[in-house]
């Protein structure tokens, strides 16, 4: 889905350099992505806030 664009924009690069920018995207858009979902994760604290723990 991204690789189109990510192709576009490494024509800007010198061509010794391009594969070194595409693998430095890649690693910031997965980083991004795993950043993210990780922020989205609750912690213990949460999990314990939000079960009723006298009830087991």
């Amino acid at each position: 889905m991204l690789e189109p664009l990510i192709n576009k924009a490494l024509y800007q690069v010198s061509l010794q350099n391009r594969n070194d920018v595409r693998q430095e995207i890649h690693y910031k858009i997965i980083k991004k992505v795993y950043d993210e979902e990780m922020e989205e994760l609750p912690g213990l604290i949460d999990i314990l806030k939000q079960k009723d723990w006298r009830s087991v």
